[in-house]
């Protein structure tokens, strides 16, 4: 929901603007980069556009290009078609408000360290790294299967690593 993805730019941009820093103007980025069509392009490009907890299946591998097909292959008579295409629509801002603040913070390191891709891609995917669940496999099951929570685990421990002082904290070297 539209709602939903902009309350998750903005939330995840102001976590960023106090762990990396950057303040409102890092806000700003993230919520330009939100709207950008080819934010999600961009994303993929840099190794930052994967899904929250996306796993390979080579079972499904020709899935996507099956629906990119047939996205192509709307029928404008069709209410249903009409009802996916909206439906994609939404898909694809979802996507785009996902990778909005780490492409921000990835521009920015960017910028900063005249052109370190690695740097930059090693602190946008620490600001919001949903794939760090340690070492307790227990853990790390509870939180693949609540999401949400796991998001609020792994803020906590980004805010937490960055004012601790950890070597592993985004920014840190910057």
């Amino acid at each position: 929901a539209p709602p939903f993805q902009l309350k998750n730019v903005l939330r995840d941009s102001m976590q960023a603007s106090v762990v990396f820093g950057g303040g409102p103007e890092l806000i700003f980025k993230a919520l330009k980069n939100a709207v950008d069509p080819s934010i999600v392009e961009r994303a993929e490009r840099a190794g930052l556009g994967i899904a929250v907890d996306w796993s390979p299946d080579p079972a499904n591998a020709g899935d996507q290009a099956a629906k990119m097909i047939k996205k192509e292959d709307i029928n404008w008579a069709n209410p249903i078609d009409w009802a996916g295409l909206l439906w994609s629509a939404l898909g694809r801002f979802a996507r785009q408000s996902e990778v909005a603040t780490r492409m921000a913070v990835f521009d920015t390191v960017m910028a900063k360290t005249d052109g370190d891709a690695t740097q930059a891609t090693l602190e946008a995917m620490e600001i919001i790294n949903y794939g760090r669940r340690g070492s307790n496999s227990l853990f790390a099951t509870f939180t693949a299967m609540s999401p949400f929570i796991n998001g609020r685990v792994e803020g906590l421990d980004v805010m937490g690593r960055t004012h601790m002082g950890a070597m592993d904290a985004p920014g840190l070297f910057l």
